[in-house]
């Protein structure tokens, strides 16, 4: 009985084993887009809390984050610093049809919120 389970156990690490040893952790972004997303994010929740003040939840915010990612990964923006960041909001705001980085951050909002209530 004993030796059965340890050969059990020996075909189960073998089989196992290259499940193990190919599984590779997700590497973070590069530092660049981290600063992109935090400029974008920051720019869309400092309007949601204009549109809403107070009770915002976690689901307007992974809405929010959702759609920065999307929006900077549509748009191929590429940030090395701060000052980037800001260019690429213009960009993106300009090509998704809005005026200026304002009304785009507005919209972001305005949508994540209306989404909040389904």
């Amino acid at each position: 009985m004993g030796q059965l389970r340890l050969n059990l156990l020996v075909i189960v690490l073998v089989g196992l084993s290259p499940v193990l040893s190919f599984g590779v952790a997700e590497e973070p972004p590069p530092p660049s887009e981290g600063i992109c997303y935090k400029v974008f994010y920051e720019a869309n929740f400092n309007e949601l809390i204009k549109l809403r003040p107070h009770n915002y939840s976690s689901k307007i915010s992974s809405c929010i984050a959702s759609t920065v990612i999307s929006d900077i990964k549509h748009f191929r923006c590429e940030c090395k610093k701060v000052e980037d960041a800001k260019f690429c909001q213009q960009v993106v705001a300009i090509k998704g049809t809005f005026k200026n980085v304002e009304m785009y951050a507005a919209a972001v909002a305005y949508h994540c919120e209306k989404m909040s209530r389904l």
